[in-house]
């Protein structure tokens, strides 16, 4: 018989992801105007005004572009599956860890941070790309192919630039789930506008809190840095010859981008686009999350609803169980096969055999 509720990560990483696509649309224009914000210094957007409001922003995207409104979407397509696959893998990972801790031993700061950490690892090189969309002048009907960024991305070394920053902001997602988990204690369990503004609360000040690293990240996906737009301001890039190991990496780092933006561009840089960020971040958080809670409630009850039509038909449940089992075993079979084959190739080093140990068995 199967269980009467279905597997807790599966379905709130579905709910989630869902969620995030229809946050994601809503908010993408402004996701983009914050992108080009926080690289102003380096790639003026409004060569006029140093520190441009998000309403010049928009007027000057659309300026460039002859009017066209397909410039407030260059790269949506692709931000749309960085955005769902990110948020699916977030949740399916927190969802997982938090399920399966030992008693005492689960904590929404720690599960989040490696859940974060975890996801980003995967979505980084599609996230450098949608920023590099973001950042092209050029029109949006004349984009490069998704394999044609990756591969220049991998001859300038760019593909995980920006994984470090993202790792340092992976504890992000754990700290606004921490204060979801906190406010709702203190106001009680609501849905529409209750759910909306306190996942959105969260959200705000988690982003808030953690922003300068944020522009840093920004500007490391961006191929830029502090100063002069290569990453070399003050001199620095003279100094790098006669460093070592150790100070080159600290140099190199989202901290030591943060420092040197904050000492060649003053402090105030590390909050360009600020505002715009906030306001995303408090809306397509705010909606996603009352999304999210709308379809894991549909997927939750259609389950339950299947679950009692199986039981109602035993017959119909017991050719499906059949299928299934039918359909592992030849999975199991390839799969084995597969294993001894890697084996037989590879060597059975200790290394291999904690990952692929017990293959033949499944």
């Amino acid at each position: 018989m199967p269980p009467s509720h279905p597997p807790p990560a599966l379905t709130h990483a579905t709910a989630a992801a869902a969620g995030t696509l229809v946050s994601t649309l809503l908010t993408y224009p402004l996701d983009l105007v914050t992108t080009r914000l926080k690289v102003q210094r380096q790639l003026p957007l409004v060569p006029s005004d140093p520190n441009p409001s998000l309403l010049s922003a928009f007027r000057a995207i659309l300026h460039d572009s002859d009017g066209d409104p397909r410039a407030l979407y260059a790269g949506l397509q692709l931000d749309l599956v960085k955005s769902v696959v990110d948020s699916f893998l977030f949740f399916l990972f927190y969802t997982y860890l938090a399920t399966h801790a030992t008693h005492g031993k689960n904590h929404p700061l720690i599960t989040g941070a490696v859940a974060g950490a975890a996801t980003k690892l995967v979505t980084t090189p599609v996230a450098n790309v949608v920023t590099r969309r973001q950042l092209s002048p050029t029109s949006p009907t004349q984009t490069s192919s998704f394999w044609d960024d990756l591969v220049v991305l991998r001859r300038e070394g760019g593909l995980w630039a920006g994984y470090g920053a993202s790792a340092v902001l992976a504890v992000n997602p754990g700290v606004t789930v921490w204060l979801e988990g906190v406010l709702l204690r203190l106001v009680g369990k609501g849905r529409g506008w209750k759910r909306f503004l306190v996942a959105a609360g969260s959200k705000a000040v988690a982003t808030g809190g953690m922003y300068p690293l944020v522009v840093g990240r920004a500007r490391v996906q961006a191929g830029v840095g502090a100063g002069d737009g290569t990453g070399e301001g003050d001199g620095e890039g003279e100094k790098a010859g006669g460093e070592g190991t150790v100070q080159k990496l600290a140099r190199d780092s989202i901290f030591g981008t943060v420092w040197r933006i904050a000492r060649t561009e003053g402090w105030a840089a590390l909050y360009d686009g600020m505002s715009g960020e906030l306001l995303k971040g408090f809306v397509g958080y705010g909606l996603s999350m009352v999304f999210k809670d709308v379809v894991h409630g549909v997927l939750v009850r259609v389950y339950v609803a299947l679950v009692v039509f199986l039981q109602r038909y035993p017959g119909i449940r017991a050719r499906l169980v059949k299928k299934m089992r039918a359909v592992r075993e030849g999975v199991s079979s390839v799969g084995g096969a597969g294993i001894r084959g890697l084996r037989a190739t590879m060597g059975s080093t200790p290394v291999l055999k904690s990952v692929i140990g017990g293959g033949e068995g499944l």
